[in-house]
This record gives structure tokens, sequence and C-alpha cells, in this order.
């Protein structure tokens, strides 16, 4: 890193001690800047949105208390990257915080030091966005035993300037080798490879070497059960290899699940909120007709913890995760295998009854509507939603416009927004809605939005969810 000023530590700005006269520099795409102006607070604030609405406005607080000025004044400048611009709208609206962001330029940085939070206030001369300097790179290794898929992933690849592949391998063995000696951001992996599959390779890395891993596979229904056992054991992404005029439309989705691997928990807790420990929000107080659960990254293994729970005579349960067509299928079908309910990919027709959850097919919508015969399935594949077909938002829009009398909505863990505005609609609508908190998601970002927004009765970690779904059928009716 280019050397430079070195910061006063007793500055009187600061308000979280730092760790000595270290710095750091912090890449735009996941943190934002907040820079106070005025003769008496030239300063700035490194905020994370990811720390939800609470604590954004217990460090705005102190930063008022601390320079002695308010921020909701012509005073205080917020940058962020594009990425992040429509959370912080919605994050400072719910503040009361009348500013709107400025978009920075990616790769932006901001030079700073690091505190034992991710939010300090510093002078304001040493503090700087420099647009010059070279952005530190999502660092990537591509484990494939073709060569042919290396290269047309490293290819993929070339040109995103928020990505950088440093290495790949042939191999398990090689693989292990390489990951530990240079410490790769990400791994894209193949699931059919000599020596071993890609889920045992997972299973033997994760324990002593923990690493975000996004599988690259071509394999088939059958072996659909491999990417779910990854995942089990801590692979946080997945993708259908390509065929050849599949080749440039990946792009997109491949370097958006790289970027998505790159910030996920790979152990969230799921133990920090002790079960007795009262939930942020309401609970519902009478059992539900239906249950609708939303999720993305991270999702298939939240799905499978409360599935697993749930009793035979449980409600009807739907579910929209973002998943591609041939996981869909495997997701279902591994399910229904060790659940006591009947799990199945949903089918056009299928009907919305007890003791069964259905599932979104991959690149179908699903909506769920009242027909003569009962609540039922309508499949489309219309324009994505939010970017993504299936989408959470048709679903839980669909069961707004259904009649049904009393819905629980979850919007489980999962990168972007997808579902959150939906969620809002069932909870304006007089359903019980709640979002999985940021400790037990693998990804906050949907449950985050729609918390934000005002679209949540609860904020609850996995285990209270867990809980509350395995209790259903026994939640008082109220009066």
């Amino acid at each position: 890193m280019t050397n430079r000023q070195n910061i006063d530590i007793n500055t009187s700005y600061r308000l979280y001690q730092a760790a000595g006269d270290q710095r750091c520099v912090v890449p735009a795409l996941f943190h934002c800047l907040l820079v106070v102006k005025g003769d008496k607070a030239n300063g700035a604030l490194l905020f994370d949105p990811g720390d939800g609405v609470d604590r954004f406005a217990k460090v705005v607080n102190a930063v008022e208390t601390g320079l002695g000025v308010k921020l909701n004044s012509s005073n205080l400048k917020l940058a962020c990257p594009e990425n992040m611009h429509s959370q912080l709208v919605q994050l400072l609206a719910v503040s009361n915080i009348n500013v709107i962001p400025v978009v920075v330029k990616a790769g932006a940085r901001v030079l700073t030091e690091p505190g034992k939070t991710r939010m300090m206030v510093l002078p304001a001369d040493l503090v700087k966005i420099v647009l010059s300097d070279r952005p530190r790179k999502i660092r990537v290794v591509i484990v494939d035993d073709s060569s042919t898929i290396r290269h047309m992933l490293k290819t993929l690849l070339i040109g995103d300037e928020q990505i950088e592949v440093v290495g790949e391998a042939d191999r398990p063995s090689v693989a292990a080798t390489i990951i530990r000696e240079l410490k790769p951001d990400v791994v894209t992996l193949d699931m059919n490879m000599p020596e071993k599959n890609g889920a045992e390779f997972v299973e033997e890395m994760m324990p002593s070497f923990p690493i975000p891993f996004v599988l690259v596979t071509a394999i088939g229904i059958n072996e659909g059960d491999l990417v779910l056992r990854a995942l089990t054991a801590g692979a946080v992404e997945y993708i259908q290899k390509p065929s050849m005029g599949e080749i440039n439309s990946m792009r997109p989705i491949l370097i958006e699940k790289i970027k998505t691997a790159s910030i996920a928990k790979l152990k969230p807790s799921r133990q920090r909120q002790h079960k007795n420990a009262p939930l942020q929000g309401l609970l519902p107080s009478y059992s539900p007709h239906l249950i609708a659960i939303g999720a993305s990254t991270g999702g298939t293994e939240a799905i499978r913890e409360i599935l697993t729970e749930m009793p035979a005579n449980s409600p009807p349960i739907v579910i929209t995760q973002h998943i591609p067509p041939m996981f869909s299928t495997a997701f279902a079908n591994r399910l229904n295998s060790i659940c006591n309910i009947e799990v199945k990919e949903a089918q056009d027709g299928d009907l919305v009854t007890p003791g069964k959850a259905l599932v979104a097919p991959g690149d179908m919508h699903m909506r769920i509507v009242q027909s003569n015969k009962g609540l039922c399935i309508v499949l489309n594949q219309l324009e994505k939603v939010s970017g993504h077909r299936p989408s959470v938002d048709v679903m839980f829009r669909s069961l707004n416009e259904a009649g049904i009398p009393k819905i629980w909505g979850f919007l489980l863990t999962g990168m972007g927004k997808d579902g959150a505005e939906g969620l809002k609609i069932l909870k304006n609508a007089g359903h019980w809605t709640a979002a999985q908190d940021e400790h037990s998601s693998v990804v906050y970002g949907m449950p985050r939005v729609a918390a934000e927004i005002g679209g949540t009765c609860a904020v609850m970690n996995l285990i209270e969810i867990q809980n509350l779904l395995m209790n259903a059928n026994n939640v008082k009716k109220a009066g």
C-alpha cells in the first residue's frame, strides 16, 4: 500500500479507540463514507449499511454528541457505491435524515485507520477519497479438471475491475495447496473431478481452512444432491455450467455470485440471541392459514433447518428460493426425503394443502391463486423481477391478491432486495411478517431491506423462526 501521512491517534474527533497508528484502505464497494463539513465538524464517519437502522441511529447520535453538530443539515455529505444507493436512501428516510446520497465511482477508496468497530470519526484533512488508487480486487482461484472450462471461466471474469483470477487447479490435491498458499477470497469449484468430488473437497477444507466456495457444475438431476451436500458443508453459491450458446449471458451471473460469496458469512452465528431474549417486534397472535418463505444465498440450508422441524400437520407452505432449474428439483426431493411433511417442486395446477411444502421451480415465477378447487399454483416465465426468476416478490404479491385470511410471511438470508416490497405489502394488508436477523444470515441483504422499509412485524434469528413454525398450529387465536 502507498505510504501516507501518519494518523494522530489522539485526535479530539475520535469516538472509537483505534489500534495503534495503523491504517487501512476500505473499498467503497462494501462501505459508505459520511463526510461532515463545517467549522466545528470537520470529520468523517465510516458506516456499513449492514449494521441496520438501530445501530445507524446510535452512531449518528454518538457523532452528533462528539462533534456538537446535528447531521440532519447541509453540513452532511453522504457518498456511497452505486450498489448500495437505494438501500441507503431507504435507511436515511427511516432515520429521518433528509440527505440524498451521492454515488461514488466504483473502486473509490477512503484512507482511514482501523478501529474496534467499523465506525469512526477522523479530522477531514486525514480522510481522502482516492479515485486513482487501484482498488483491492476479489482474488479468485478456479478449480476444474477441464482446461477448457478453466479458460472459459477465466475469460468471463477478466475485465471486471473488482475480480482477479490468481490461480487455477485441475484436481483437489493441487487446489488444496494453491488455496493455502494464495489465500484467495473465493474459489470456484467443479463437482466432478479426479480424486474426490466437490462435496468431499468442501467437507475436507472447511474445518481447517474455511473459504467461500462457488460451485460451478454441469451435474445432472441424479447428482443434484452432491450440490446440496456441498452447501451443507459450507459452500455459499452455485451455478450451472453454461452451454457454448449461454456463455455471454452467464458472465454477469457468475460475477454477481462471486461478489456475493466474497462477503458471505461462512458460519453464521445462530446462538448469539438467547431463546428467551425479547424479539424485535410482535409475535403473531393467530395460527396461519398459509406460511410463505422467500430466500436466496444461504437459503437452502436455512430452509432445510426449518422444514425438518415442521410437524406433519403443518399449515400449507409455499417457498421461493433463488435457485437454478436443475437444483430446484434436487432441493425439493432431498427435503422430501428428510422431512415429516411432503415437499415437492411445484407444478402448474398443484393444490396448496396442509402438510405440504411447494418449492418454486428454477427459472419459473410461482404465483398462488384461488381456483374452484381451492388455492393452486400458477407458473410462468415472464420477465425477471428484481433480477430474479423465480422472484419472492412475485409470490408474496400473489398471496396478497389471493384472499387468504391469515398468512405468516418470512424473508430469509440473501443478497439484494427481492421480497422486501412484497413482504411489506403483506404486512400492510394485516398479515404477520418476519425477517431473519443479521447474525444468523449468510448474507444480510433481503431481510435487512425488508426491516428497513417497515415490512416486518419482527426480526428473528433462525432458531426463533424454527421454534415459531414448529408450533404454528398451537398459536392461540387473538381474543
